[in-house]
């Protein structure tokens, strides 16, 4: 899988580096033999679809984003946000396509969990929702992605 970027406004030069290495370490894990083991060994996931895990795997890696065709390439179109985030708990979100990601979150998160973070928000991207139930977070698609991601990207 390629990751494409359009930064659309707010990042300031010096986040660059760190998003270069963030989304290079996500880039890195998504295409990993460990990824594809995690995600197909995982529990079933709960889709609405109801979609295998294999079929999860590779339409991650397909790059088909609501508004446009599988080419591989994943089409993220990134924001910063100037404003706190409103629960220590939350990164950033998608909206219409646009990843948000805090700057007090960007500025403090380990480059990893960044990884780890636009692999969830991606996972929005090309359809997949969060859970409706805490106690689903385990099943859930972007959750678990996210997860395994910054696992990886931490080396283990």
């Amino acid at each position: 899988m390629v990751i494409k970027v359009h930064i659309l406004t707010h990042f300031k030069e010096s986040h660059i580096p760190k998003l270069r290495s963030s989304l290079g370490l996500m880039k890195t894990a998504l295409n990993s033999h460990a990824f594809r083991n995690a995600i197909v060994q995982h529990a079933p996931f709960k889709t609405q679809a109801q979609l295998p895990n294999d079929t999860i795997h590779r339409f991650i890696l397909m790059g088909q984003e609501l508004d446009s065709e599988a080419d591989g390439v994943a089409d993220m179109q990134l924001e910063m946000v100037y404003s706190g985030s409103p629960d220590n708990n939350v990164i950033g979100y998608t909206s219409n396509g646009v990843i948000y990601t805090f700057n007090n979150k960007f500025e403090t998160l380990s480059e990893a969990a960044l990884a780890g973070h636009y692999a969830h928000e991606y996972c929005h991207t090309i359809g997949f929702a969060d859970p409706v139930n805490e106690t689903d977070l385990p099943f859930n698609v972007p959750y678990e992605v996210g997860r395994i991601v910054t696992e990886i990207a931490l080396g283990g």
